[in-house]
């Protein structure tokens, strides 16, 4: 199966972000910049004097519900599996103060938010029912009959009195 059969691509604008692939295990979903809202404010953490100067914290967001670079699916799966991201505006928020420098910051930023949105455009496959096969039904009754038999011993044990 080929990379783009995993993403519903015809419910995708021509514009809208696009799914590219190098490799099967090389997925990216690119993200465009001019839609997603930046903002620089200042980090926690160690960094000594830098800290209380330089904005390096940055955090990215952008409204679900007016992008129209995403699918339907990639919407809902946004709502469903990450709303504690989503604020009550309907913007999507995601921020990065793992480095020191600004400029990593919002390179990592960009690959968090391009690696959530890459999990919520996959469409998953529906499973096919089928039977339970033969050797599977045998070795559940085996370990059900030991299981039964090792609790069988688990009983009061009883003194005969005849021995006397």
């Amino acid at each position: 199966m080929s990379t783009v059969e995993l993403f519903n691509l015809t419910t995708l604008p021509r514009q809208s972000a696009a799914l590219y692939s190098t490799s099967r295990d090389n997925i990216k979903f690119h993200v465009p910049r001019d839609k997603i809202d930046f903002q620089f404010s200042r980090s926690s953490g160690p960094g000594g004097q830098n800290v209380n100067k330089v904005n390096t914290k940055v955090e990215a967001r952008f409204n679900v519900n007016q992008a129209d670079w995403l699918s339907d699916h990639c919407k809902d799966m946004l709502y469903s599996n990450y709303r504690n991201n989503i604020n009550s505006a309907g913007e999507f928020v995601i921020n990065s103060s793992k480095y020191r420098e600004q400029k990593l910051n919002l390179h990592d930023c960009i690959e968090k938010l391009e690696r959530i949105l890459l999990k919520s455009s996959i469409i998953p496959k529906e499973r096919l029912p089928t039977d339970v096969p033969t050797y599977a039904q045998e070795r559940r009754k085996k370990d059900k009959m030991f299981r039964s038999d090792i609790k069988a011993g688990r009983g009061k044990v009883f003194m005969n009195d005849s021995s006397e």
